[in-house]
């Protein structure tokens, strides 16, 4: 805004200091009208060109004010739109024929309502009635994963059982092998016992 309002000024000065000199064209005579315009409606406090302090200030009046920031408003605009197109034909989002479409009134259309009132009381409903059935529900599902469990713990106690079974029937005729082999090889022992005494008895003469 500083920029333009130095440009302003600028005019002015060169318009006051040449102006009787200058001899209009019929083709330009609208342009320097409205440069004339334009220089009467700003009010700008000269200083001297000797010192320009870093952060000057220009009184401007009001209804200046809003004419110039109406005109900005409107450049604005203009290089947003522009960019807009720019960026929608380098995304591949539009070509070259039809970026003149109306960006400002697709950009202010009401977006459309994702989900309208009957379906929101709907799920509100759903909501609630999944709320009051839900502690039943919970106690169900509990139970039957109770009773899943307390047969599966049933199951494996009766295959642990039936394994200890098989253990002691194993040990048990291991036992009865073990205790017959014994019982022949006491026998035995004996017997080699009792025919070495024979022997040594008869060798020796006892019995005749």
């Amino acid at each position: 805004m500083e920029t333009r309002v130095k440009k302003y000024a600028e005019l002015r000065d060169s318009i006051a200091k040449d102006e009787e000199g200058i001899v209009y064209h019929k083709t330009l005579a609208p342009y320097a009208s409205r440069l004339s315009n334009v220089d009467e409606k700003f009010n700008i406090e000269t200083q001297d060109d000797s010192h320009v302090p870093l952060h000057s200030k220009t009184l401007i009046s009001k209804g200046d004010y809003k004419s110039l920031e109406t005109d900005m408003d409107v450049d604005l605009i203009d290089k947003f739109i522009n960019e807009v197109k720019a960026y929608n034909i380098k995304s591949g989002q539009a070509n070259d024929f039809d970026t003149g479409k109306n960006i400002i009134s697709s950009l202010q259309k009401p977006s459309e309502k994702l989900i309208n009132p009957t379906s929101v009381e709907e799920i509100k409903e759903i909501l609630l009635h999944d709320d009051e059935d839900s502690p039943q529900e919970h106690v169900g599902e509990l139970r039957d994963i109770l009773l899943e469990k307390t047969q599966e713990i049933n199951t494996s106690l009766l295959t642990f059982e039936k394994s200890i079974h098989d253990v002691n029937t194993q040990l048990n005729s291991t036992n009865k092998i073990v205790n017959a082999l014994l019982t022949l090889f006491l026998l035995g022992l004996v017997g080699i016992i009792f025919g070495a005494l024979y022997w040594l008895i008869n060798s020796r003469g006892f019995l005749q």
